[in-house]
């Protein structure tokens, strides 16, 4: 895996005359003495975990410097092959490094700062009317404020409101695949807090625009809300979602 940021393998219970491995810095293997105690082995478990997790954060933290230096952020929904559509790209600049941040600081568990850069990457998108990276830091936010807890029925419904909002703008850009993302990840979060007919609603309005999803990706889609449907105890669309993936897959 050469794409890999940074490897380690623990090895465990080593006979009296295991010899130490070498290492460097592109294969790292950690022999783990025996202990007699428990706490013992948790403290030094503990200690290599925090230094393999350094290295992940140094690496963001080198990517994220990374895109100060670059004029623009792309993704393959953005042409670029003219000044125009350049000059286009680099006036959303701001808004997707807000986005980019709030995605480190999720990925560190800096909820808080990450609901912070989300908030404002939302803004600034929308003033450049950027609609699949609002929808992307609008699902950024409820993930972070899933993450802090949301608890009260207030959280909750920001978080079904904002999902459904990102809903929208995925469909403004026509990309299928992650309006059908979304409108899953809302579905689950429904059945999270035992909203059977709100998940019904949203699994039937992704079922609507899934239409346009490769086989292979729609398969895998049915199969999603054949699960979904199966845990609200919803069985007759169950056993129709089941079917047509059935159906889809024998074709």
């Amino acid at each position: 895996f050469p794409s890999v940021v940074t490897s380690v393998c623990f090895a465990f219970d080593p006979s009296q005359d295991q010899a130490d491995f070498e290492t460097n810095s592109t294969n790292s293997f950690v022999m783990i003495p025996n202990s007699d105690t428990k706490n013992r082995l948790y403290f030094y478990l503990n200690t290599l975990i925090h230094d393999f997790a350094l290295k992940l954060i140094k690496h963001l933290e080198n990517l994220q410097a990374s895109l100060d230096q670059i004029p623009f952020i792309s993704t393959p929904l953005d042409p670029y092959k003219n000044a125009d559509e350049i000059s286009k790209l680099k006036r959303k600049k701001p808004g997707r490094m807000n986005k980019c941040k709030g995605d480190f600081s999720l990925l560190i568990g800096n909820h808080r700062e990450a609901v912070d850069f989300y908030s404002q990457a939302i803004d600034v998108c929308k003033s450049n009317n950027d609609w699949e990276w609002i929808g992307g830091a609008l699902e950024g936010y409820c993930t972070a404020l899933v993450a802090l807890g949301a608890n009260t029925s207030e959280s909750q419904e920001d978080v079904v409101e904002k999902s459904n909002e990102a809903i929208q703008y995925y469909g403004k850009r026509k990309a299928v695949i992650l309006e059908v993302e979304a409108c899953l990840r809302l579905a689950r979060f429904y059945v999270k807090l035992d909203r059977k007919q709100e998940t019904n609603d949203v699994l039937m309005k992704s079922y609507a625009t899934a239409t346009s999803l490769s086989s292979q990706t729609k398969i895998q889609y049915l199969e999603a809300v054949a699960l979904l449907f199966q845990r609200i105890g919803y069985h007759r669309k169950y056993a129709f979602f089941v079917r047509e993936a059935a159906i889809l897959y024998f074709h």
